[in-house]
């Protein structure tokens, strides 16, 4: 396809936000379906079910769906409408990726850690134990795994979606803060049916797509946001026990909100539903400056 024949790269994200969450309900019937079938369920006592009850095995074939469904739908666009590569959008594996990888992991357990000793410290959180000292070690470690076997493919999913495809022809159309503010917006706004969600969550999670904008921005690659965004969301719910963005999750330590601290703690929603989810932001766009500085000068 010649270049000057194609759409403009507005009118491609724009199709992309329509084509990109109907592909995800699609994925996510089929799972549903497909995992009753074999597990001669029905789907009037599914439907019924809140999310956190639901069977660990069909979240994480419903996951998997929507990250295939994901990756089908924006290679299609990449090769169709914008005459490139999938890899293009972030997935070469030069020279230092790896080391990106572990940057990203580390930031996340920063920041989570973070949070988690300002507010135990300032009294908004309390520890009430470790997770194996209620259930049987190993299935604790089990649940560990299949939280990482959720949590990657959501952070890849994301990442491949709005710091792949839509921020990048965004740019290409209107230029880097544009497109990193747009982008991000509707990052935050996709995430408005959360439950237990606010206007403060919905802006917090906005500031968070800006964050994770700049760890593609500094490298020109996915592998940095990607690894941050699962490190953020894992030791978030998995280990210290936050809910993530509005979902509950079991961590490796027990903790319980205070109600008092809910705007600073984003209660119910978690950290991305506070001021502390905001405060740790700003922090990962200074240590990833930091970062970017020190890996210009090496």
């Amino acid at each position: 396809m010649c270049i000057r024949d194609r759409l403009h790269p507005a009118w491609r994200v724009a199709l992309y936000l329509i084509a990109y969450p109907l592909s995800m309900m699609a994925a996510n019937v089929a799972a549903v379906i497909v995992y009753l079938s074999i597990a001669h369920g029905s789907l009037s006592e599914f439907a019924l079910q809140p999310e956190r009850a639901l069977p660990l095995g069909l979240k994480l074939v419903s996951i998997l769906a929507t990250l295939a469904a994901t990756l089908l739908v924006t290679y299609l666009f990449c090769r169709f409408l914008d005459g490139r590569s999938f890899a293009s959008l972030g997935f070469q594996r030069r020279r230092g990726w790896l080391r990106e990888v572990a940057f990203g992991l580390a930031l996340g357990l920063v920041l989570m850690g973070g949070i988690f000793l300002v507010e135990w410290g300032c009294g908004w959180l309390a520890f009430e134990g470790f997770a194996w000292r209620s259930a049987p070690l190993g299935g604790v470690l089990l649940s560990l795994l299949a939280h990482i076997a959720f949590f990657a493919p959501a952070a890849i999913e994301e990442e491949v979606a709005f710091r792949g495809y839509v921020l990048q022809n965004l740019r290409e159309g209107w230029g880097i803060v544009p497109a990193v503010l747009l982008s991000s917006a509707i990052f935050g706004l996709f995430h408005s049916l959360n439950p237990h969600v606010s206007p403060l969550a919905l802006a917090d999670i906005a500031l968070g797509g800006v964050v994770f904008s700049c760890a593609y921005l500094a490298t020109g690659s996915l592998w940095l946001p990607m690894a941050f965004h699962f490190a953020w969301n894992f030791f978030q719910g998995p280990v210290f026990g936050f809910p993530v963005s509005g979902i509950a999750v079991e961590g490796l330590l027990a903790t319980r909100v205070a109600r008092a601290g809910a705007l600073i703690t984003g209660g119910p929603f978690g950290p991305e539903g506070g001021l502390a989810g905001i405060g740790a932001n700003l922090a990962g766009l200074a240590l990833l400056w930091l970062w970017a500085r020190r890996s210009a000068e090496n």
